[in-house]
């Protein structure tokens, strides 16, 4: 299962089974698809936490709350997670990149990927024609 998102905190109690961490590095526009950087480190999600929450949500082991009445797991926990830290801020481009990055055979295969997730978001207006608009804003009021 490969999460594409702001990364993976990969030091996190419930995901210590998260078999490749990669960050992209360097800007995309100069670089070709394929050609782009990554970085294989153990916390790729150093802004928002919303790459780690998706992680946990998926393959959370409970692992950090365990002892308590109620354990946290997720709805996959022995899932072997990839994670790609595509940006703070997400951009079409580097998810292009992600997307590459998880397709390789050597990742694809050694890592057994066959589910990518994508929680992505917008907070720009809703344009029916313009996928990356949603989700709508709140309605308007005319005088």
């Amino acid at each position: 299962m490969a999460i594409i998102d702001s990364g993976v905190d990969g030091t996190h109690a419930d995901l210590d089974h998260v078999a490749n961490n990669v960050k992209l590095a360097g800007s995309v526009t100069d670089t070709p698809v394929g050609g782009a950087l990554y970085v294989e480190l153990p916390n790729t999600d150093t802004s928002s936490g919303h790459g780690t929450h998706v992680a946990s949500t998926i393959g959370g082991s409970g692992e950090a709350s365990a002892g308590s009445t109620r354990v946290r797991r997720g709805v996959a926990p022995g899932a072997t997670l990839v994670g790609v830290g595509a940006g703070d801020g997400l951009s079409i481009l580097y998810a292009l990149q992600g997307f590459d990055y998880v397709m390789r055979p050597e990742v694809r295969d050694t890592h057994n990927v066959r589910i990518i997730s994508n929680s992505w978001g917008s907070s720009g207006e809703f344009a029916p024609t313009i996928p990356s608009a949603w989700p709508p804003s709140a309605p308007t009021t005319q005088e």
